[in-house]
């Protein structure tokens, strides 16, 4: 497979443009993808599984439509190459991922819900701030 890259107006309203085919791109990406391996494995390692203990693997965001990654992420966990996206499940966006989190999270503190024992040990954060007085307008 090869892309056309093209760059209008790149400097001096001189345009750029090249082709790039996939094994130069993997290429250029490798040493990135090289560095795929260490925090899933140490993730693993951490919470006492392995690849062949998870159910699926939901991955979000822009870089998971490359199929590089998809591939480099199938080979770290040991998934069927030939599946589709490699044996990863790509049908959450990143907003969604989210949603579900904060979902998950409203039940484990919610006296009303039980929720199996969960705990989330890294994450990106996003500060929020949600303010709230405490009271209630009737309606």
């Amino acid at each position: 497979k090869e892309a056309r890259i093209n760059l209008e107006c790149l400097m001096d309203d001189l345009d750029f443009g090249v082709s790039l085919k996939a094994e130069e791109y993997r290429a250029m990406c490798e040493p990135l993808l090289a560095r795929l391996a260490a925090p899933i494995e140490r993730a693993l390692a951490e919470t006492s599984l392995t690849s062949a203990d998870l159910a699926s693997v939901e991955i979000v965001g822009g870089a998971t439509r490359v199929a590089s990654v998809k591939q480099t992420l199938a080979e770290i966990l040991g998934l069927d190459a030939n599946a589709v996206n490699n044996g990863l499940s790509t049908t959450m966006n990143a907003d969604e991922a989210v949603a579900r989190g904060c979902a998950l999270q409203s039940a484990i503190l919610s006296p009303r819900f039980k929720v199996l024992p969960y705990e989330v040990i890294e994450y990106q954060p996003f500060p929020i701030k949600i303010e709230w007085d405490g009271t209630q307008e009737a309606g």
